[in-house]
């Protein structure tokens, strides 16, 4: 791995697991439980300690912690989670644009490049998740029995006995498949603009646009945002990686004519 790679993806890292924590502190009222007015009428005779330690324990549980870590994350993830994949601007504008290195298979190249920084992204976010839900694991419980659609294909009971496992093969399974298409998606549209604002821009409306078109239309396993709330909906385990394939298309075509404005520019040159 080259330094600059090494860099991005550690300030990914970064930020995706502060991201976490902050969306959590302030999603799960733990802020307004340190800061609330204990002297209020109804509360002024109470044991402050008691209070704040009674609200805390309802919201240290798996359920908050994921649910609330994501609240005010999930709408800005996609473009968090592609960071490390914008070095690919970097690759083109030496080797593809400047020609300092000629490739007798530029095809092959761009494919294994591609591929290389959509993964490095995918496995980025996927470890920030891991460690973010391992450290989190540690002050919380399990409160419900039943997490929702995405538990259909895992043994009897698996939630109820293994939430953290449960957590863990999700980011791995779900998680990581939608982190690669979105950075797969990223990674055609250097391929063919110049600018990184173009390229999140882009993404974002990509994004939005089919998570507009999903609720306008009632078929909620096509919104992408759906594979990153799978513990809280009733879509099935395969359901929710309809979204992701339907952006794995889109990511492929977006990298074909990228690929394609690449393979002209460098010929001509």
């Amino acid at each position: 791995m080259k330094k600059l790679d090494l860099k991005v993806t550690g300030v990914t890292f970064s930020i995706l697991l502060a991201s976490l924590m902050i969306s959590w502190f302030f999603s799960s009222y733990f802020f307004e439980i340190l800061t609330m007015d204990y002297q209020a009428p109804d509360l002024i005779n109470s044991d402050k300690r008691e209070i704040q330690k009674s609200f805390i324990i309802g919201i240290l549980t798996w359920e908050t912690l994921v649910d609330a870590s994501m609240f005010y994350l999930i709408n800005f993830l996609p473009l968090i989670v592609v960071l490390p994949t914008l070095n690919l601007f970097n690759v083109k504008r030496v080797n593809y644009q400047i020609g300092k290195n000629r490739h007798l298979n530029l095809s092959k190249e761009i494919k294994k490049k591609v591929l290389y920084y959509s993964f490095l992204s995918a496995v980025t976010a996927s470890l920030a998740f891991s460690v973010f839900y391992s450290i989190g694991g540690l002050f919380v419980y399990r409160s419900i029995e039943n997490i929702g659609g995405y538990s259909f294909l895992y043994p009897n009971n698996f939630y109820i006995n293994h939430p953290y496992l449960f957590f863990i093969s999700m980011v791995w399974t779900i998680y990581f498949a939608a982190f690669f298409v979105l950075s797969f998606i990223t990674c055609g549209l250097v391929l063919y603009y110049q600018k990184v604002y173009q390229v999140l821009g882009i993404l974002f409306l990509i994004c939005f646009g089919v998570s507009s078109l999903s609720n306008i239309i009632g078929l909620p396993i096509i919104n992408i945002y759906s594979a990153f709330t799978s513990y809280n909906t009733q879509l099935k385990t395969y359901e929710s990686f309809v979204s992701v394939v339907l952006f794995g298309i889109i990511g492929q075509i977006l990298f074909f004519i990228g690929k394609t404005k690449v393979q002209c520019f460098y010929e001509a040159n």
